[in-house]
């Protein structure tokens, strides 16, 4: 079960665009409504059920990059106040990896740390494979705004690397991340400069922070 902050994107703009909202949750446990009750979770299945149902009918360039606009740390609950009251950015990524279920990640998401950069690594589950680009476009954006969020500062990776080929937008990645962005290669991948992981945060409270991990 996972909470349903990936989701929340597609249902607002899903609304925006006068969509059928209660089609797009047909057959399942949930629904939009449910959306409204803090603590709603929702099941792996029922979430990529959702993306793919909603996917085809949105009318909206580069999805992923777009739909990550929406992205507010406020929305993580019990995990935006750890992620603010973390002392460092690397603490509060590694928060996040901590509680992937209230993150709400529809990836799988792993660390992989040196002395000089950290890499966020992202795949798709079994038979998802044809979502990966929204996906990892959405799920990347989303944790660079994030990462400015909570940091108050201009953060951008060094470097992403993705499994899907370059669309036409190709330029707006750039531009969002603020690094280079090389498209088709085997991993998808987000680097960043190890000294990030040390950035003091400027909302930074043990007390808090020690609450959100009991709480979560």
């Amino acid at each position: 079960m996972v909470a349903p902050i990936f989701l929340a994107p597609i249902i607002a703009e899903a609304l925006r665009q006068k969509i059928d909202v209660q089609a797009l949750f047909r057959g399942l446990a949930v629904d939009a409504a449910d959306f409204e009750a803090p603590g709603t979770l929702v099941s792996q299945r029922e979430a990529i059920t959702v993306v793919r149902r909603a996917l085809p009918l949105l009318t909206i360039d580069g999805a992923g990059l777009a739909l990550s606009a929406q992205t507010r740390v406020t929305e993580r609950g019990f995990l935006a106040l750890g992620l603010l009251g973390a002392a460092t950015l690397g603490d509060a990524i590694s928060l996040s990896l901590r509680f992937p279920q209230s993150a709400g990640y529809l990836l799988q998401v792993r660390e992989v740390s040196s002395p000089t950069v950290h890499q966020t690594l992202l795949e798709p589950h079994l038979g998802d494979q044809d979502l990966q680009r929204f996906l990892v476009d959405l799920t990347f954006a989303a944790m660079v705004k994030l990462r400015r969020q909570v940091t108050g500062a201009n953060y951008s990776p060094s470097l992403l690397e993705l499994v899907s080929a370059a669309p036409t937008h190709a330029a707006a990645y750039q531009t969002f991340f603020g690094c280079p962005v090389r498209f088709g290669c085997l991993k998808n991948v987000m680097s960043t400069d190890a000294q990030w992981l040390d950035f003091p945060l400027p909302w930074a409270g043990a007390m808090a922070y020690r609450l959100s991990t009991q709480l979560l």
